[in-house]
């Protein structure tokens, strides 16, 4: 038996899950292949595999939504201030109706774009929460498969509703290891 896939087999299914993760992270197609055909064919060792891609679905799906979102408010934001500001800039009257309407929309976006940015944070906390309750490491939500790669842990604000909702997704996977 060649050493390698010696080797290969005696890691367990968490290790195989977390080094195919990093390998598909780094793009070495050769060394996902050897992961996985070095596999032994009993026991759970794809579970390990489903089980951190789905919390990967998880954190991608729900963080391109929030982001996409907190995008689109906050285009919309920059657009009203850039008209106001370049309406200052060229002169022109604050009391004109156009000015106040872009006025008005700046104004009332600032609560939706603070809002959408604690939940992304939230999504982010809930993620690193999942990681070291699992002992994955938290470099696994980096490279291809991540829409964005996982954020340190940073002082902004939460919004804790959307954190609860991401601690019950996360809690619904499965680790069987």
């Amino acid at each position: 038996m060649d050493i390698s896939k010696k080797c290969y087999q005696k890691i367990t299914p968490k290790q195989r899950a977390i080094a195919a993760y990093h390998a598909l992270n780094r793009e070495d197609g050769a060394e996902i292949d050897r992961l996985i055909k070095n596999a032994p064919k009993e026991g759970n060792q794809g579970q390990a595999i489903l089980a951190i891609g789905q919390a990967k679905n998880v954190y991608n799906l729900i963080l391109a939504k929030q982001t996409k979102d907190f995008l689109i408010a906050y285009g919309e934001y920059r657009e009203a201030v850039s008209f106001c500001d370049g309406w200052i800039a060229a002169g022109g009257a604050s009391d004109n109706k156009a000015y106040h309407e872009k006025q008005a929309i700046s104004e009332s976006l600032k609560p939706t774009i603070e809002q959408l940015a604690s939940e992304i944070t939230a999504v982010h906390q809930a993620t690193r929460e999942w990681c070291q309750k699992s002992e994955i490491p938290v470099e696994t939500f980096s490279g291809l498969s991540c829409f964005v790669p996982l954020r340190p842990a940073d002082m902004d604000p939460v919004d804790s509703e959307m954190l609860n909702i991401m601690r019950d997704l996360y809690d619904g996977i499965t680790l069987a290891w």
